[in-house]
């Protein structure tokens, strides 16, 4: 087992001869250097634990190789500043820079050691804190990610008997031509036979691409997978999804799609997953609305191209705005929303460094408004 390894940084050997020999009796590895370059150059060779860092040095000075250090509480060594010449500025400046802890020459060996003990368990400490904040943080990002998956699958629930009617007029139509190819088959009348087959093949090439549409809208992606995407795309294939919904509801979504709209870089399904939420929330507002309007525009503006999901349905009621996009908080009825789906919109759109905002006129409308920014050329 290797020894824990200490760095001193000073112009003066008879500093770093008391320091040596204040420590005789600890197991600890040495290593000198008599002014701040040569400290700077041990230290990425040593890997010390610790360091004695004098401020008054020729070459380079210990404020200037502390800002060199980039000192933070991850970093894996404790600094002591050892220092004859220092005032209450610079012990300031010092602890601003990240050091452990500030030492006056003359020193006394009882003094010096347990500044060196109390360092190294601080710095201990540092790490042991800094190692369950990481822990954390990686099972808040499991977490995350969990519910953004929750909220994809609870849509495509919402979207299931959609989907099923969307598959079930292909699959009769395949049935019928099955039917009557075998039929044309049995009369020799192959022009019918070649007719039933054509339709069979475009509607099972329809059964398919529904089919595709789902899977790849419930598979998860990370960054590692993002790409380009053309953001009128995604609104033609947030349609797609819901469709079958909008059509049972006899909603016919009024388009105003900006062209040449510049390309999106990201993870296009869950764009995809953020308008489709929108397109069905305003759909569920609009079934109690007379005369129903539903539109959707994208366009370019300053801070990006902004897809906006503008209804007629009344706006949203005052009281209800500021936990809008709170997980788990839903004005629909009891069993119609996970009230999952404007939060994990809202964290995509973050994810993405966008944002997702409403604008509301109460008894008139809602407009959820969509901003992602435009990558750097």
């Amino acid at each position: 087992m290797s020894l824990p390894r200490v760095l001193i940084i000073d112009d003066e050997p008879t500093i770093r001869q008391s320091i040596r020999q204040a420590l005789r009796r600890e197991q600890l590895e040495f290593f000198e250097a008599e002014n701040g370059e040569q400290g700077l150059q041990l230290l990425d060779e040593k890997q010390p634990s610790l360091v004695f860092l004098d401020l008054r040095m020729p070459v380079l000075n210990g404020t200037e190789v502390l800002r060199r250090m980039k000192l933070q509480a991850a970093s894996p060594y404790a600094v002591i500043v050892v220092t004859g010449h220092g005032d209450d500025e610079d012990q300031r400046e010092c602890f601003r820079l990240g050091v452990t802890a500030f030492l006056r020459k003359p020193f006394h060996p009882i003094e010096l050691r347990g500044l060196v003990n109390q360092s190294l368990q601080l710095k201990a400490y540092q790490h042991q804190v800094e190692a369950l904040l990481k822990a954390r943080t990686q099972e808040l990002h499991e977490a995350k990610q969990q519910l953004l998956h929750a909220a994809k699958l609870s849509l495509l629930g919402e979207l299931s008997a959609s989907v099923a009617h969307e598959l079930n007029q292909p699959l009769m139509v395949m049935e019928l031509s099955i039917g009557s190819a075998l039929e044309s088959l049995a009369q020799r009348n192959y022009q019918e036979l070649g007719e039933s087959l054509e339709r069979l093949q475009r509607n099972v090439h329809r059964g398919i691409e529904v089919v595709k549409r789902i899977r790849g809208f419930g598979r998860d992606t990370g960054r590692d997978e993002w790409a380009p995407f053309l953001p009128n795309d995604c609104v033609h294939h947030a349609l797609e999804l819901v469709a079958p919904t909008l059509k049972s509801r006899s909603l016919t979504p009024e388009l105003t799609l900006a062209p040449d709209l510049p390309e999106l870089f990201g993870d296009s399904v869950q764009v995809e997953q953020i308008l489709a939420n929108l397109i069905l929330n305003a759909s569920d507002v609009l079934e109690a609305v007379p005369e129903p309007s539903l539109r959707i525009q994208t366009e370019l503006q300053e801070d990006g191209v902004v897809f906006q999901v503008t209804d007629n349905g009344g706006g949203v009621p005052p009281e209800h705005v500021a936990h809008l996009f709170k997980a788990f908080y839903t004005t629909k009825a009891s069993g119609k929303g996970s009230g999952l789906g404007l939060a994990i919109s809202a964290r995509i759109a973050d994810h993405h460094s966008g944002s997702l905002t409403l604008r509301n006129q109460p008894g008139h409308g809602a407009t959820f408004v969509l901003t992602l920014p435009v990558p750097d050329a």
